[in-house]
């Protein structure tokens, strides 16, 4: 449980980043066991990748979705209470969203969900209900399968997290995925790639995540189009939303 004046801190934190420097503030949950409490749901410990005893890596998709929309409702209520604007676009927690999560998120309102990424085994036991790649754009998925479209979709686009993340990633396995997809300096079309790192393990002795980060965008840098070197722009998951919608 984060007590109140760490929950103040983090508070202040995020509005300050979203003044000072744009941040986008959206909705990322992992089910853990006081966030469930206090959403009105009973609590469940399966199925679940990992050791944790707090729910962190208890699957979304192991609640009904009865569950889920009250859960996430919840969620969204927390942002008004805290004086931010409803979220429109959602990750859930190890990527875990399946077709019932996309209709909740549907149904709660949300225009984007970021949860799309490649096939992977949690805990050498649990699959990805994904099955994207490095190449995968933004879509609207079937509602029936959500790996692929078709005219029968959702009404929320996906943004694959096609460019991985630095927590299990090699950061040249990562700067490789951007360029897959940029492999000629002429952009025909909008390309989207897409990265997850966390912030806060920076500073952590144990982890590489900033040392992984500056090697990509050192390189991306390279290619910016607001010093004349190329066709790329750093975005806003919403406004990936807004170039795809």
């Amino acid at each position: 449980m984060v007590s109140a004046e760490r929950a103040n801190y983090l508070t202040s934190f995020v509005k300050q980043r979203q003044e000072i420097y744009g941040d986008e503030v959206q909705l990322h949950l992992h089910m853990h066991y006081d966030l469930i409490e206090a959403s009105g749901v009973s609590v469940r410990k399966e199925s679940k990748w990992g050791k944790n005893t707090d729910g962190y890596d208890v699957l979304t998709t192991s609640y009904t979705e009865e569950e889920l929309g009250k859960i996430i409702a919840w969620a969204i209520k927390q942002f008004q209470v805290h004086g931010f604007s409803n979220p429109s676009g959602y990750r859930a927690g190890g990527w875990f969203a399946d077709e019932k999560v996309l209709q909740v998120l549907q149904n709660q309102g949300f225009k984007y969900d970021a949860s799309g990424r490649e096939k992977y085994l949690w805990g050498g036991i649990l699959t990805s209900p994904w099955d994207l790649n490095s190449l995968s754009q933004p879509f609207y998925p079937d509602k029936n399968n959500q790996n692929i479209t078709s005219n029968n979709t959702f009404n929320i686009l996906e943004i694959p997290n096609n460019g991985a993340d630095s927590w299990a990633y090699s950061g040249e396995n990562m700067l490789n995925r951007f360029y897959q997809n940029y492999d000629h300096p002429i952009i025909d079309t909008p390309k989207a790639v897409v990265y997850l790192s966390h912030p806060q393990w920076f500073q952590s002795k144990e982890s590489q995540d900033e040392a992984k980060m500056e090697l990509i965008l050192n390189s991306i840098d390279d290619h910016l189009y607001s010093e004349d070197k190329g066709p790329v722009f750093y975005v806003t998951m919403n406004d990936i939303y807004e170039l795809w919608k």
